[in-house]
């Protein structure tokens, strides 16, 4: 009896690290698909709402986000 409880115990912790190596290789991956999305596309999903940005050497801006290219993006007052 007490060799089944050694042994379940010993089954259930194999299992629990494997679920958490898992579930490190889910959001380590996750993180890398993430990263290949470029600005201008999670930009696009904004389209005709108000954003907020920080902009280097200029400070934040906010505004409707209206229009939008590769390198630029047009903002309107609202």
């Amino acid at each position: 009896m007490r060799w089944e409880r050694l042994f379940d115990d010993l089954e259930g912790q194999a299992r629990a690290l494997e679920d958490a190596e898992r579930e490190s290789e889910i959001l380590d991956r996750t993180r890398g698909e993430l990263a290949q999305v470029l600005l201008v596309n999670r930009l696009r999903a904004q389209l005709g709402e108000r954003v907020q940005l920080q902009v280097s050497g200029v400070g934040p801006l906010a505004g409707i986000l209206t229009r939008l290219g590769t390198d630029w993006l047009l903002l309107c007052d609202a």
